[in-house]
């Protein structure tokens, strides 16, 4: 003898309702006494209801799905925005669908898109950084609203953004008032908003100063952290901003390799302040970056949005230096 799921009726009987009763308590019909809703609630814990989320959907035209398009989620910075995200969806009755995607493939991102609509989602968040993802899924998915994480779309009020040129501005103003004029800005990908945009931070602060500003390109790779401190000439500056904290962890096991001392040598400052870089040797200065503050904005203004409402708050996100042994006034000139 097999058993059977409960389902709807089963659960009017239990509770002596309608059927249509228990499908208001389920779709949340603001009509309902409380003492009915008690009891219908009561039967559907009792007997181990759940709900069908497609059969819901057919009845208030919504999934409760909200689509998340996300690249390089191996990174700290967009697996802590990912991890908040769908924390806080859960939190507000929503579930989410995460598609991995590469983000400078047009074809994958249209593939993943395409993947988003079949599957009825009520909203998109994208954590990816450059724009033509945006482009792409504002034209594939026109009648759902679209939040992008930390990119250079600014269109519209559906982003979620950080002051990253702001950030880099305050990392290269640190080194400055500590005495450094011969500084160094290691970048992020310069494909990524966020890089250009720390870029951009830096050069017009040492400009400010009447410094001039000294660049090497590079990516978000501890190997490329490592790589460049292995390679550039160290001896022409005092300090190195580096665009994240793992370029910064390569930079310092480079300068150990090479008996380069920091601070007393070259001073270091990251940024994103990951777990561990307080545990660097020397613990290391850097900017804080505040990623479940990010994916929960996300939510907000996403959910608003779908409210037909307009978000009480969406700022650009400020953050702030932390300050550790990495960096101290330069003792040559």
């Amino acid at each position: 003898m097999s058993l059977r799921n409960p389902n709807i009726y089963d659960v009017a009987e239990a509770a002596g309702v309608s059927h249509q009763t228990v499908s208001r308590v389920i779709n949340n019909h603001p009509s309902l006494r409380p003492e009915t809703r008690k009891r219908v609630e009561a039967a559907m814990a009792e007997l181990g209801y759940v709900p069908n989320r497609a059969a819901r959907a057919l009845v208030t035209k919504k999934s409760k799905l909200i689509g998340i398009l996300a690249s390089d989620t191996t990174l700290y910075g967009p697996a802590g925005m990912l991890n908040a995200i769908e924390s806080e969806a859960r939190k507000t009755g929503y579930v989410t669908s995460t598609c991995a995607v590469d983000s400078e493939s047009e074809s994958e991102v249209r593939d993943g898109i395409e993947h988003m609509r079949q599957m009825g989602i009520d909203g998109l968040i994208l954590i990816t950084a450059e724009r033509m993802p945006t482009d792409v899924a504002r034209d594939g998915l026109p009648n759902i609203p679209i939040v992008a994480m930390d990119s250079d779309y600014r269109a519209d009020r559906l982003n979620v953004n950080v002051d990253n040129a702001g950030a880099a501005a305050l990392a290269t103003q640190h080194l400055i008032d500590l005495g450094h004029q011969k500084i160094l800005h290691i970048t992020g990908e310069t494909a990524w908003a966020v890089g250009r945009q720390r870029r951009e931070g830096f050069e017009r602060t040492m400009q400010a100063a009447g410094l001039d500003p000294i660049v090497v390109e590079g990516d978000w790779q501890i190997e490329t952290g490592h790589a460049i401190g292995s390679s550039f000439d160290l001896a022409q500056v005092t300090a190195v901003f580096c665009a994240n904290d793992g370029l910064a962890l390569g930079l310092l096991k480079a300068c150990r390799e090479r008996g380069i001392g920091v601070p007393e040598d070259l001073s270091v400052v990251g940024f994103d302040d990951v777990p561990e870089a307080a545990y660097f040797a020397p613990p290391l200065t850097t900017i804080r970056q505040d990623f479940d503050r990010m994916g929960k904005q996300a939510i907000r203004v996403l959910l608003a949005e779908l409210a037909g409402e307009q978000p009480a708050d969406n700022p650009l996100l400020r953050l702030h230096l932390v300050t550790r042994d990495s960096t101290a006034p330069p003792s040559r000139l």
